[in-house]
Parts: C-alpha cells; sequence; structure tokens
C-alpha cells in the first residue's frame, strides 16, 4: 500500500496519441484529389490547365522511379589498351534516360577528379574522353553519340561505352576511381537497384578487395561481421550482470531529485536525491538494518544503480540494486557489481522467423514467436523482481585504428506483467548500448570506455537497426560489444495503488564492426553546433504544414516534432560518419553564450571556423536571437568574421528580401518559369558535391552568381511555378574567397521537406544528408 500522503496528493493523466498510417500507393490518389475539387468550381479551361499539371507531376514522380542504369568499369586485360580505361553506361530500365553529368570520385580522398556535362563532352572537345561507342558492334565500329550540345539519350536497352585518355592526369590510379552518374531527372534513386548509377571504373579481380568510396571524416578499410546466433556466440560471450544492493520500493520526499550516468561505474546510474527538508517527521531505513536510515534534509547518492527510478509529484521513488549508498558524504553501505552465469536466460532461435537465428536474452520469454514463460533470469528468486543486464563481447582484439563504426541488427520485445491496477513507466531508461572496452595492460583487464545508449520506448518495434561510431587511440587496444537492460524491477501507480512489472526479450542477430584512420582530408574534425530551439514560435519552415496533416498534429505540435526528427537525422548522420564532437544548442540562453560574444554569455571569443547546422527554419534571426542583440547584419558578421559555415537546412533564405551580402545588393524575385540556374551557380552545386544527393533537389529558390569571385554575390530568385523543372545551389559565400580575413559562407536547402513521402519535396533524411555534406565540403575550404 502507497503512503496516504502520496495518494491524496496527485492524480496523474496520460495522454496518448495515434498515428495516421502511411499507403504509399495512395500516391497520386492524392495528387487528383487536390485537384478534382478545384476543377468542380472553376471553367473549363482551368479543368484542362490543372489535368496537365496533374499530368505532369504525375509523370514525374513515375520517371524518378522507374529510371534504371548499370555502370560497369572494365579491366585492361579484358578490353585491351585502345579501349581502356573504360566504362559501359546500360539502360537496364523500360523508360528512356537523359544523361546530364558525370562524376569521377577518387575513393580514397573523396574529392572529385571530374564532373563532365554530358551535353557537351564529347571527343576531341573534352581531354579526359577518348572515344564514345553508341550500342557498339563486337569490333567497335565507328558509332557517334549525339554531336556537343545534344543531350545523350539512352533508350530501353541502349549501350553507351566511353573511352577515357589514359594519358590524361585524371586517370592516373583509375584502379581507385568511382564513377557517379545523373540523370535529367536527378540522381537515379530507385528503391531497388544496388549501386543504381554508380560503379567502379575498375572493377577487382575475384578475392581483390574493394575500395570503400569516402563519405565523411570516418574512412574505413577493415572489419569483421558475425551473422546469427551461432556466429555471435561462438566469435563472442555472454555474461549477466547485477548490483547486489536491492533497494525495495521506496519513496523519498524529495528537493532535488536526478539521475545521471555513474562514472565509477560505467553503463550504470546515479542517483542524487536531497531530501525534502519540510518533511521534519520524516525517516527511512532503506535496508531494515539500520545502516542506512534517511532524514529530512539529507543528502542521498546511489552509485551503480539499475532498476527503476522516477519521480511522481514531490517524491522518488526507487526499486532496484546498488553498488553503493552514501548519505550526507558518509559511506553507509557498500556492494559489489556481482557477474554471473545467464545461460538461464540466453538461447540461440529465430525470433522474427526470418529464417536466421538470433543471440536472444529474456527476463520474459515473450515475442512474436514465443509464449510467454517466467523466467528467474537473474536466479534470486524473484521471477517478477528481476533487474540486470546482459553483456555481449565480441572476442576480438583491436588496435592501431582511429575510429571504430559498428552496424547492427536487434530484434526485441517487452511486455507489462500486471499484478494490480496497472501503471506507465514515467522516465525512461536505457534499454541497451553500443559499448567499447580499453584494455588496460597495467591491470590485464578491459574498461568500458565508450557507449552510446538507447532508451525504452512504447511503441514496441520488432526491429532495430543501429549505427555508431567511436573514437579510439591507435596505441591502445580495444574489444567491442552491448549491454541489454532489464531496468524495471517494479512499477508502482500512485494513483491507484496498483503496480506492474516490465520485462523485455531481445534478439541480437548480426554485427557488422568496420576501423580505419582519418581520412587525410579531415586533419582536423570541425567544431560543429545544432541549433534546435524547442520553441514553436521559433520555428518556421521546416514543412509543419504538412507533418501536422499527416499526423494529425496542431501546427505548433508538428513544429516540435519535425525540428525533433530533423535533430535526430542530423545526429545520426554525423555520427555515422565520425563526427561525434556536436554540441546540441536548444536554449536562446546557450545561443548567446556558445555562438555569440554576449555581454551575460560565457564566450569570451566566439568559435572560428565552426560549422553551424539551423534548424529553426525561416524564423528571423532577431525573433530567435534577438536577445543576444543580434540581427540579420550582425548575424553575417559572425559568418564572416569568424569564417563560419552557416547551414540552414530548409526553408526560404534567412535573409528574405534583402541580402546583406556583397554590400547589400537586393535580393531579386522574378516571375515563376522565367528563372534558370547560371552557369556559375552550376558550378559551385557541382563544387559542393551534388553527387552526393540522394534526390536531387527541387528548389522553390535559384540562385545567381556572379563569376568576378568564386561565387562573390548571390542572388536568390523565387520560382513560385512548381510544375516545371527547378534546380539550385544550396550555398554561396558571404565574402570573397580571395580575401582570407573575412571568408564564411551561407548555406540554404530551400527545399520542400516531404514529411508524407508523396514525391512532393526531398525526404527529411536527404535533405539533412544533402545540407551536411555540402557542409562539411564546404568546411575543408574554408579552413586554412
Amino acid at each position: 500500500m502507497l503512503p496516504l500522503r502520496l495518494r491524496r496528493r496527485y492524480k496523474k493523466r496520460t495522454i496518448r496519441r495515434g498515428q495516421a498510417e502511411v499507403v504509399g500507393g495512395l500516391i497520386i490518389l492524392t495528387i487528383l484529389m487536390v485537384l478534382v475539387i478545384p476543377m468542380l468550381l472553376k471553367g473549363y479551361q482551368d479543368v484542362t490547365r490543372l489535368t496537365e499539371q496533374a499530368r505532369d507531376i504525375e509523370t514525374r514522380v513515375d520517371i524518378k522511379f522507374k529510371e534504371r542504369i548499370s555502370i560497369s568499369g572494365t579491366r585492361l586485360e579484358d578490353v585491351g589498351p585502345d579501349l581502356w580505361p573504360g566504362l559501359w553506361i546500360n539502360n537496364t530500365g523500360t523508360i528512356q534516360v537523359t544523361l546530364k553529368t558525370l562524376f569521377i570520385i577518387n575513393m580514397e580522398t573523396g574529392s572529385v577528379v571530374a564532373a563532365l556535362d554530358l551535353t557537351q563532352a564529347r571527343p576531341g572537345i573534352t581531354p579526359l574522353i577518348e572515344n564514345m561507342y553508341l550500342n557498339p558492334d563486337p569490333t567497335f565500329s565507328p558509332s557517334p553519340p549525339p554531336p556537343a550540345g545534344n543531350p545523350i539519350i539512352l533508350k530501353p536497352g541502349d549501350k553507351l561505352y566511353i573511352v577515357f585518355n589514359d594519358a590524361h592526369p585524371a586517370m592516373l590510379n583509375p584502379e581507385k576511381l568511382m564513377v557517379r552518374i545523373l540523370s535529367g531527372e536527378g540522381v537515379l534513386h530507385p528503391l531497388t537497384g544496388e549501386g543504381q548509377g554508380q560503379g567502379l571504373l575498375v572493377p577487382p579481380k575475384m578475392g581483390e578487395a574493394e575500395f570503400e568510396p569516402w563519405k565523411g571524416a570516418f574512412n574505413p578499410y577493415a572489419g569483421f561481421k558475425l551473422i546469427g546466433g551461432e556466429e555471435l556466440l561462438n566469435g563472442g560471450k555472454v555474461i549477466a550482470l547485477q548490483p547486489s544492493l536491492y533497494i525495495r520500493d521506496l519513496y523519498i520526499p524529495y528537493d532535488v531529485s536526478f539521475i545521471y550516468d555513474d562514472d565509477t561505474n560505467p553503463g550504470l546510474y546515479r542517483i542524487h536525491i536531497e531530501v525534502d527538508s519540510g518533511y521534519w517527521w520524516w525517516w527511512e531505513d532503506l535496508f531494515g538494518d539500520g545502516d542506512c536510515v534517511l532524514y529530512s534534509g539529507d543528502t542521498l547518492e546511489i552509485y551503480g544503480f539499475l532498476g527503476t527510478y522516477f519521480t511522481y509529484g514531490v517524491y522518488t521513488y526507487l526499486d532496484g540494486y546498488a553498488a553503493k549508498v552514501v548519505i550526507n558524504g558518509n559511506l553507509c553501505k557498500k556492494g559489489t557489481i556481482n557477474y554471473f552465469d545467464p545461460s538461464n536466460s540466453v538461447e540461440i532461435s529465430d525470433f522474427d522467423g526470418n529464417g536466421v537465428n538470433e543471440l536472444v536474452m529474456y527476463s520474459l520469454k515473450n515475442g512474436p514467436l514465443y509464449s510467454p514463460l517466467n523466467v528467474d533470469a537473474d536466479y534470486n528468486g524473484y521471477e517478477y523482481h528481476d533487474a540486470l543486464g546482459w553483456i555481449y563481447i565480441a572476442q576480438r582484439d583491436i588496435s592501431g585504428q582511429d575510429f571504430i563504426r559498428i552496424t547492427g541488427k536487434l530484434n526485441y520485445y517487452w511486455t507489462m506483467r500486471l499484478v494490480s491496477g496497472g501503471a506507465d513507466v514515467y522516465r525512461n531508461l536505457r534499454i541497451f548500448s553500443i559499448v567499447v572496452w580499453e584494455y588496460d595492460p597495467t591491470s590485464g583487464s578491459y574498461t568500458l570506455r565508450h557507449y552510446r545508449d538507447y532508451s525504452y520506448t512504447e511503441n514496441k518495434p520488432q526491429q532495430f537497426q543501429f549505427s555508431t561510431v567511436f573514437p579510439l587511440d591507435r596505441n591502445k587496444t580495444y574489444r567491442i560489444g552491448m549491454i541489454f537492460y532489464d531496468n524495471y524491477a517494479k512499477i508502482d501507480n500512485p494513483e491507484t495503488s496498483g503496480y506492474s512489472y516490465l520485462e523485455f526479450t531481445y534478439a541480437l542477430e548480426y554485427l557488422v564492426v568496420e576501423y580505419g584512420r582519418y581520412n587525410p582530408l579531415f586533419s582536423q574534425t570541425p567544431p560543429i553546433y545544432i541549433v534546435a530551439i524547442p520553441d514553436p514560435s521559433i520555428i518556421q519552415g521546416i514543412g509543419e504544414a504538412e507533418y501536422a496533416s499527416y499526423y494529425g498534429l496542431t501546427i505548433n505540435d508538428a513544429k516540435l516534432a519535425a525540428q525533433s526528427e530533423l535533430l535526430n537525422l542530423t545526429i545520426d548522420e554525423l555520427e555515422k560518419n565520425g563526427l561525434i564532437d556536436y554540441i546540441v544548442i536548444s536554449d536562446v540562453t546557450s545561443l548567446c553564450s556558445i555562438l555569440f560574444n554576449s555581454p551575460s554569455g560565457l564566450a569570451n571569443v566566439p568559435p572560428k571556423y565552426a560549422v553551424v547546422i539551423w534548424l529553426q527554419g525561416n524564423a528571423s534571426i532577431s525573433s530567435v536571437a534577438g536577445s543576444c542583440g543580434v540581427d540579420d547584419s550582425i548575424l553575417l558578421d559572425y559568418v564572416k568574421s569568424y569564417h563560419w559555415v552557416f547551414a540552414q537546412i530548409s526553408g526560404r533564405p534567412l535573409w528574405g528580401s534583402i541580402s546583406y551580402f556583397a554590400g547589400g545588393s537586393q535580393v531579386k524575385e522574378k516571375p515563376g518559369g522565367g528563372a534558370n540556374i547560371t552557369d556559375p551557380g552550376l558550378n559551385a552545386r557541382i563544387m559542393y558535391k551534388a553527387y552526393l544527393m540522394p534526390i536531387e533537389a527541387e528548389f522553390e529558390y535559384l540562385i545567381e552568381a556572379q563569376p568576378s569571385c568564386l561565387v562573390d554575390e548571390a542572388t536568390f530568385y523565387h520560382n513560385t511555378t512548381y510544375t516545371i523543372e527547378r534546380y539550385g545551389t544550396m550555398s554561396f559565400w558571404a565574402s570573397c574567397i580571395a580575401d582570407p580575413t573575412v571568408s564564411g559562407i551561407f548555406m540554404v536547402n530551400p527545399v520542400n521537406i516531404d514529411w508524407a513521402g508523396d514525391g512532393d519535396g526531398v525526404l527529411p533524411g536527404a535533405t539533412v544528408q544533402m545540407a551536411l555534406y555540402a557542409a562539411l565540403e564546404a568546411y575543408k575550404i574554408l579552413t586554412p
């Protein structure tokens, strides 16, 4: 029975929000429905015009998902010196494809060796190209492509063979080159078709290792994989852990209460509680033996905690295990971390029914293919009170490396075992962690050095794929693995005096481990600041209207949810590529103190050569950072003077109708349908690695760049006609690169974010990728 004072004081309301289901097959129906209603209200001319626009949109979406291009390099011994280095470009689909741009990329460095416009690149005109053959016969009789100035169009079944000039400097090491093609519709990106639109210039021989294309700071070249429960168990070991001190069903009135990571027991928690001094009569014997007694006003520290923790009203609730308890700075009880044989709760079986056995761990054997089975997972005699962790360690030493990437697939399932009334989780704790142990040659033991944890969610996914990167010291030795937690010993319901237990089943299907050294292009990694302030009044232009409609939310809730998703995508993309030293700025005070030299801030000098990722959309600078004394022009001064790469993930350009760049030139709005990207703008887009875009961006804004400098001055054109093809660059220089003392880069990615996945814009993940890759490339150019 809960204390009467708690049951009288509080009542909990639970709000659950459903999500709309996505039906991908309705994309065309959705487009037509949007157009049919206006048709009924307008005359014959409007009906005709709208029908043509609908047909155009439908055709564009259809084309994007039907294009199929295969890229096949050749070997010298297979084709002979007259046809090598050579490349086949084959249309393997059912529709014609217009070839637009060919990129040749050095896979060791990630640099673009050449970017060829395939409407102009021809033998005799482009030094890099020796010959071209369109649908050649076996003897390669002359069959020239269209003359320069005309696009190369491949009908279904057509083949184009390009012979490169082997004396050209770009062909010095052809076996290290990759080729990527952009079509007239953008990057070839069907949902199927591995390697679509790209391939190696020289394929490896049987048994030869392939280069992995460069994709950021992390450049892996070796590793290992463990697939299936048998390989995982044979290549590693599982042990279980549980702290020895049991703190049972404890309510403590508090003034201060929080939980955080315990550095002395990595992977477990530390709890700090300052007991409410207003309860002058309150006391509690923690273990019933008089060793640890709490009184009003005391300070409690719990180390190595594993179990249930939440605060409810003025009370902190604990039910779990600890390694040490300290009151008012004095040790009152010290236990241990117990490690034991987990065989009672581990097996190899096909948890999800996909034909691959998993390594399964459970405190209650449950899941899609299991019937619930009570398990005494930690052998303590209490099935309901199991709260423990399982440790999986891959038995391979890793040394001499700078980075490691761990990728895997985990199935998990949880169940709420109701005892009385029912209860919810009031604070989400980690349920599994990806970890790295460092070997200590002095003690001969391994210490947990890195871990990335994932928290409980009530959505109960049955499959979880993850990928994360950790930095290593190449002079030290490491092992990798995972820790799985059954955190929740007991969950109390103060409203009903009911309680329940949350039990987990985990099934690890595979681990892929890659390691490597620093990419030479990133001798130093950029300081990265992500501005994501969760205040709907200063979020705008991140697709919140579509997000609200699709998920059934209010506009304000949609702003917060969309920004949160963009933040998660940004962090995931950075971490996948080895960039883990980022700072998330989530409030205006931090914005002022970290980025701007605010009088009340902590920063005496703002950071230099920083990458700033802006997730507020096109909310005005003054509305976001006004309390810092910052407006458009002042922000521009920071970008230029401190050499920032300022990347705006989405929304119209922040500076609205006025540009303070290049002496305050006006941003002109040109009538829709008349704006085209200029040649300097095209070159800028190529320089910022448009080949890395998963989807060719269809921008609402275009950019015109003047050729007097690299991109000395820029003018955005607003294109209001959405049914025509439109392209735009993502970046321009804030100041001429020729003046290194005053240089910075403002980047804008003004795409429509396609939250519904219906083809009307760019998918959120692609939007983030485009902005981040362009920002990282710009950083390399900007830094001295």
